[in-house]
């Protein structure tokens, strides 16, 4: 296949290409930064010897030989880029497989398989990054893994496992301060408040919210949750078409304030959330209204009342159809969707009255944007520099450059795990980021595991 490279290099050029498999092989320990410590030419001399290895008789030796090219990264890219023009259909293959990794910025690192992680499809990280938390749906779990930076694996820690408050579990968040987590548990229709040990970061729980008819209370599909940025309040999404806001009272309880329903049907399955840095704006996507609600917030009485709805197929909008993911830039002046139906990537504006204009759209095969199928989740690293987003189809992740002023979106390359496990509409789903942005968490729902990504963030001026 011919390679069409538009990279912003030394020529100015990108790679707009296919997407690519990286397979899970653990990364030799060390192999990362054994380059570093070689010299120029034997470093050179080492890449040719790997390249003529990724056609060798021998799988192991193959699959050890890509590993430890994507380890030495960009290093090896001009000689990978060389290999594209190979005769030789395997080492052609792995070679653009390899150039794709690089040019995506992300790096395989190690998976974690475990049965409790039955339909994982969410994630979230501890302030201090060194917890990760898994929301298992059909494994009807909570689990607690430990990171470690060093290995960049996962280690368990905790499971929790309930057939009653844990049924159908998709979220779990975590407080600003990270003395909280909640879960959003769907067909269980409630909502549960943990309290995290931080040193631990074991759960202990505090509080199951079901529906109470005295509060009043109603909780049918819970589907995702979110604390305020100042922690004080929790918003829960519910399939039927509901946000409901909670105040965190001192006693760490949960106390209803309000059910906000919008017009009737523009929270329909409402599936994702994000709030403004600053709390003043609630941002909601409903996938089976194909819409993006954007609802004030009062900071006091946590209420929320509209400001404005885009749906699908009206301003000019051609990519919200079952519109599933939402996130903000850092600042807040930028929203970001992905959407399940129209494989679809969005930027918007945050304009000063409040609402939101279209920025751009990147619909698979009618863009850049290649190799994505049912957007699920969406997100922006710490540092402003890069988005992702997972495709549950399509088994990939979706890798783009931020332009921070503009907010604009710049498409790098689409990373492809063909070697998950997943049944087909149950691959990527939950993401998560480590605070300091070094790397990037993947749940894969029907492979019963989460992967871990090295991230490099985009170089001042291009490759």
């Amino acid at each position: 296949m011919t390679v069409n490279c538009l990279w912003r290099s030394l020529q100015r050029i990108r790679f707009r290409s296919w997407t690519i498999c990286l397979v899970p092989v653990l990364l030799l320990a060390g192999s990362a930064g054994s380059q570093e410590k070689q010299p120029a030419a034997e470093l050179q001399a080492r890449i040719d010897r790997l390249i003529q290895q990724l056609d060798d008789d021998s799988f192991e030796v193959r699959g050890k030989a890509e590993s430890e090219l994507a380890a030495i990264g960009d290093a090896a890219y001009a000689k990978l880029m060389a290999a594209l023009k190979d005769s030789t259909p395997e080492r052609k293959q792995r070679a653009e497989k390899l150039v794709q990794n690089i040019c995506a910025g992300l790096r395989f690192c190690s998976t974690i398989e475990r049965a409790d992680l039955n339909s994982a499809i969410s994630a979230a990280v501890s302030p201090d990054g060194t917890f990760l938390y898994v929301a298992a749906s059909t494994g009807q779990t909570a689990s607690v893994y430990r990171f470690d930076a060093a290995t960049k694996s996962l280690q368990h820690v905790q499971s929790i496992s309930d057939p009653q408050d844990m049924l159908g579990v998709s979220a779990l968040r975590l407080s600003p301060d990270g003395r909280l987590v909640v879960a959003a548990c769907g067909f269980g229709m409630c909502v549960v408040l943990f309290e995290r040990d931080p040193d631990k970061g074991t759960l202990t729980t505090l509080q199951v919210v079901r529906t109470d008819p005295a509060q009043p209370i109603v909780l049918q599909r819970q589907s995702d949750a979110m604390f305020a940025p100042d922690g004080r309040f929790v918003y829960s999404l519910d399939r039927r078409g509901a946000v409901l806001a909670f105040e965190v009272t001192p006693e760490r309880k949960l106390r209803i304030v309000q059910t906000y329903m919008g017009d009737g049907t523009s929270l329909l399955n409402a599936s994702g959330i994000a709030i403004h840095p600053k709390g003043t704006s609630v941002f909601v996507v409903g996938a089976d209204s194909s819409a993006l609600n954007v609802l004030r917030r009062d900071a006091k009485t946590g209420k929320l009342e509209p400001i404005q709805v885009l749906r699908d197929e009206q301003d000019g909008i051609r990519s919200l159809e079952r519109v599933y993911g939402v996130c903000t830039s850092l600042d807040g002046r930028f929203v970001y969707t992905c959407a399940n139906r129209d494989h679809a990537v969005s930027a918007f504006r945050l304009e000063d009255d409040g609402k939101l204009s279209l920025l751009q759209e990147f619909i698979n095969d009618k863009s850049e944007l290649k190799g994505f199928v049912r957007g699920n989740e969406i997100v922006v690293t710490p540092d402003g520099l890069s988005l992702f987003a997972s495709g549950s189809e399509s088994h990939s992740l979706a890798c783009f450059d931020v332009d921070r002023e503009s907010g604009k979106l710049s498409y790098r390359a689409t990373v492809k795990n063909e070697g998950t496990t997943a049944h087909v509409g149950d691959g990527a789903s939950g993401l998560a980021v480590s605070p300091d942005g070094k790397f990037v968490f993947v749940t894969r729902a029907g492979a019963n595991a989460v992967s871990v990504f090295e991230r490099s963030p985009p170089k001042s001026g291009g490759r």
